[in-house]
């Protein structure tokens, strides 16, 4: 049994061949308060989100959320009182919060395949898409967006070179 939008019913058909039987309707909002098990973390019930981001234009009008990778999906967690936590370094290889498979890998190369390949058993239809990434105008390579804290200061004293830890790399900030 599956959940999607009705105004999107006929195109799921026609784009995956597949007939469906309607069991029941009723509104979006209804799902509000319920909750979920998704394939990457199935022992952790997660909640049905509503969001103005989300529409019936293509798809099955229910998306993932990342909270550490995305403006929309971050405002969200905000709004909500959420933890953000992101699963990927500054090399943008996954951490092993996410299981000692996927550590390491990067996270638009062969993380992304090794994610995939764990998500095949529960794909009911495939097809190309090519998601809409930032690219750094200089180097043409895509920008992936990750949460990050950082740091705000009213310099007091003159100028200084500043040095402080951001992970596993040391930042040098020139303040004057």
């Amino acid at each position: 049994m599956y959940i999607l939008a009705k105004d999107l019913l006929g195109s799921f058909e026609k784009e995956t061949n597949i007939s469906t039987r309607v069991l029941a309707t009723f509104p979006g909002t209804e799902l509000h308060g319920l909750m979920y098990r998704n394939v990457m973390f199935s022992d952790l019930a997660q909640p049905f989100l509503d969001a103005k981001h989300v529409t019936t234009s293509m798809g099955t009008g229910l998306v993932h959320t990342s909270y550490a990778h995305g403006n929309d999906d971050f405002r969200m967690a905000m709004k909500r009182g959420e933890k953000v936590h992101c699963f990927v370094d500054e090399q943008g290889c996954y951490t092993r919060d996410l299981g000692h498979e996927l550590e390491g890998k990067n996270v638009l190369a062969e993380g992304n395949e090794f994610v995939l390949r764990m998500f095949q058993k529960h794909v009911v239809h495939e097809h190309a898409y090519k998601h809409q990434y930032p690219y750094d105008w200089r180097t043409k390579q895509v920008l992936f967006i990750m949460q990050k804290s950082f740091l705000v200061m009213k310099v007091l004293e003159g100028p200084r070179i500043l040095r402080y830890r951001c992970g596993k790399n040391i930042v040098e900030i020139f303040v004057c």
